[in-house]
């Protein structure tokens, strides 16, 4: 046998003379021959790199990492390699795997940065609460490492969280001065929460270390504008615009800073150098005209607004929206943006005025003047903040107006074979409704039913998409457009065909409206339906739409006999403590592991209440996209006479079977009223934690009273608010009475059928087979 370090020697002759495949076939050799060689495989592997055969090198150390399973040294490099070739998830999982098998390596080696490389392809991923945990661990074993530091003020910042994001980034600078792309990001931030001298003092400390570094003389330029400093911003932003010539940007600012000046005759021409290459640069035109109308400022306003919205930048974006209801007071669409982040931030009060402007404003509008995407949006606001029927239904007709097709020859239905049914949904991952789903589409009797599942990818892959594309029969991922996306499923011959996003969905709503199947059903995404004259049936149960109640909605209303909603079980991690979970060592945990854009005043009130009445009680919420969320709801319970500590806010965590043990931690889960728990509900339940709910007066506010009668457990229903407060204190302050409800949930948990996902199947199913019987579309009066 030639030994490895004569194969090695041998590869690195062939690379020289230029003959790479031989090169693989000796290097290749020594991972079949010789595994455990670990020097000779590193430096095969890194030759191999260096001459461009990254797949081979790859597969070279993956061959050797099975040999050798626990060589930190492999995995890193292994690693590195799939990073290399773009294979991110293999990467991941190697880097996790790195990160558990060496979770005490601190005295090995100063530098974490199997958990650093772990972040950065965890973001490359999309999966950013997996990459601030990983930038996180890296920070705990090396406190003042400057990359790990600098990683995680640009992943916050990226996501949004600028209040976060700038202690972060700030360190950053101290840790690492030498280094301008710490100092460039504070910057970033810094301009981004209207810090403008501090956004001047670190852009120029960039600018000191690379003098020509293009987005710091922007950003310096942009913060000294703004700050009023126009002829010292001229400066900055000439040689911004010498260093990025194409950037609009840097032109406009320049606009505005020859504005500011009095020198019309010069933003004049800048602003026609960006309309040249842009002619639909709205924020040009406006300022390019001068005397623009309201409703042309107010595009503009809502453009850069819905910019900032799409990434999750709530403090520009309600900047923005604020502005253009300034310049178009009462435009709806304005308004029902700024409701959603007004929730999402917790600002209960104003989310209660803006709501209230909404519904007086939507009935003056032309609604037919809108997109039927802005209107969509609405639509959705409605399943979140009541809208009486006269306004909500306008809106989908609206939306229905614009998006209907002209009817096409209906096919006749089939009559032989299986009845073949779609599931159509963007949401088939780590997502509430891919959680629900995972085990539905393998629970089917396949004797009756063939599963097609038509998936439009909307973000990264996860283990969920994996276990649904499994369960199916057919995993269709459907391509870019609406007319490709229903010629997709029409080419199925689908009889039936389950829309489950609604209008959480905008680029699925034009494919539903084409009507790519016969017959096509609302089910599941949000409370409702999805008012479109494409829908002809909505799945629901006798607790969400009661008998007598079928005239509130556009299409036929199927029941099923238990409840509508679907659970997956899954697995439950081991017991977490408190100190781990964040919460104080003593005191009765309430849960309200909600949306807290589901928060209401009139709720939020009730939660006051019942603190108050249990002493050292604490309620543990869920935080947002947004910090702000923490900050405003402590101080509302301040106002109320409660201290904001007494307010827990539990982050994400990536794995769900972690996150359902946080539930041992609880007594009692505290329900959102206006619009219920859902996936948290069967979450809480099936962790073994009893849900507290009030029953409502709409579809929305009855879906944990649906889980709940499933579950057999109707006394935790309560009738009106009163009841609900005076519930809850009672259980926090009776452990007996507490006690056996936990105990009988536990037993009911295997008996009822809340968690019997075949039982759901199989009643789903003849429902569906019903609706084929009756020769699928109904007729609409």
């Amino acid at each position: 046998m030639v030994s490895a370090e004569a194969l090695l020697s041998a590869g690195l002759a062939a690379i020289q003379r230029g003959d790479t495949a031989a090169a693989v076939e000796h290097f290749g050799e020594i991972g079949k021959s010789h595994p455990g060689e670990k020097v000779a495989i590193l430096k095969a592997a890194a030759a191999l790199r260096d001459c461009g055969q990254k797949k081979a090198a790859a597969m070279l150390l993956s061959r050797a990492v099975a040999a050798a399973p626990r060589s930190r040294g492999l995995l890193q490099a292994l690693a590195s390699a799939y990073i290399d070739i773009g294979a991110t998830a293999e990467a991941a999982r190697v880097l996790e795997r790195i990160a558990h098998i060496f979770e005490k390596f601190v005295a090995e080696s100063p530098e974490p940065r199997h958990l650093i490389d772990l972040g950065k392809v965890r973001t490359k991923l999309d999966q950013w609460d997996q990459a601030e945990a990983a930038y996180r661990r890296a920070l705990i074993e090396q406190p003042e490492h400057a990359g790990a530091t600098l990683h995680l003020g640009v992943l916050l910042m990226t996501l949004g969280r600028l209040t976060e994001a700038r202690p972060v980034l700030q360190r950053a600078t101290v840790l690492d001065p030498a280094n301008p792309l710490a100092h460039l990001n504070a910057a970033r931030v810094f301009l981004r929460l209207a810090a403008f001298d501090d956004a001047v003092t670190a852009s120029r400390q960039a600018l000191d270390l690379v003098p020509d570094l293009a987005d710091a003389h922007q950003i310096l330029g942009t913060a000294l504008l703004e700050a009023g400093y126009a002829a010292e911003a001229i400066v900055s932003l000439e040689t911004a615009l010498e260093l990025a010539p194409a950037e609009p940007s840097i032109l406009i600012n320049l606009a505005k800073a020859e504005v500011s000046l009095g020198r019309r005759d010069a933003a004049e021409a800048r602003l026609r150098r960006v309309l040249a290459k842009d002619p639909d640069n709205a924020t040009a035109r406006v300022l390019l005209e001068g005397a623009a109308t309201d409703d042309e400022v107010t595009r503009a306003l809502l453009q850069r607004a819905w910019s900032a919205d799409t990434i999750n930048a709530y403090t520009e974006a309600r900047r923005h929206y604020e502005a253009a209801l300034e310049r178009s007071p009462g435009h709806v669409f304005a308004l029902s943006r700024l409701l959603t982040i007004h929730g999402v931030e917790g600002r209960l009060a104003e989310a209660g005025v803006c709501h209230r402007e909404l519904l007086h404003n939507l009935g003056q509008t032309n609604l037919d003047g809108m997109a039927w995407m802005h209107l969509a949006l609405i639509a959705y606001q409605a399943v979140l903040r009541p809208m009486p029927p006269a306004l909500y239904r306008p809106v989908t007709a609206a939306i229905d107006r614009q998006l209907a097709r002209p009817p096409s020859p209906r096919a006749p239905a089939r009559r032989e074979g299986r009845l073949r049914v779609g599931y159509l949904s963007s949401m088939l991952r780590d997502h509430p409704i891919g959680h629900v789903t995972e085990a539905l589409f393998a629970a089917h009797d396949r004797a009756r039913i063939e599963v097609h599942v038509f998936y439009l990818p909307q973000g990264p892959e996860t283990s969920f998409t994996q276990a649904i594309a499994e369960g199916a029969e057919h995993f269709v991922v459907l391509p870019d457009t609406a007319e490709d996306m229903a010629a997709a499923i029409a080419a199925r011959d689908i009889d039936i065909l389950i829309y489950l996003d609604g209008y959480m969905t905008l680029a699925l709503l034009p494919v539903v409206a084409a009507r790519p199947a016969r017959t096509q059903v609302f089910w599941l995404g949000h409370a409702g339906n999805c008012e479109l004259s494409a829908i002809d049936y909505v799945i629901a149960d006798a607790t969400v739409v009661p008998p007598g109640e079928e005239a509130l909605y556009g299409a036929r209303v199927i029941r099923l006999p238990d409840t509508y909603h679907c659970a997956s079980p899954h697995p439950i991690g081991a017991p977490m403590t408190r100190e781990e979970a964040g919460l104080p060592p003593e005191g009765f945990v309430f849960c309200v592991f909600n949306n807290p854009e589901k928060i209401d005043t009139q709720v939020f009130d009730a939660w006051m209440r019942i603190l108050a009445r249990v002493d050292g009680s604490v309620l543990w919420l869920s935080r947002t996209l947004s910090p702000a969320v923490e900050e405003n709801l402590r101080a509302a319970a301040v106002t109320r006479g409660v201290d904001g500590a007494r307010l827990i806010f539990a982050g994400r965590l990536p794995d769900k079977a972690r996150h359902l043990a946080r539930h041992y931690l609880c007594g009692l889960f505290l329900d959102t009223l206006t619009l219920n728990a859902s996936t948290t509900a069967l979450d809480a339940l099936w962790a073994g934690l009893p849900v507290l709910t009030v029953s409502g007066n709409r579809f929305g506010a009855r879906i944990a009273e649906s889980f709940l009668r499933a579950a057999g457990l109707p006394e935790l229903i309560s009738p009106d608010l009163a009841a609900y407060e005076d519930r809850a204190v009672h259980l926090a302050t009776h452990p007996d009475a507490l006690a056996a409800i936990h105990l009988r949930l536990a037993e009911n948990i295997e008996t009822y059928p809340l968690f019997d996902i075949r039982k759901f199947a199989f009643a789903l199913e003849a429902s569906l087979l019903e609706i084929s019987q009756n020769n699928g579309r109904p007729a609409r009066e």
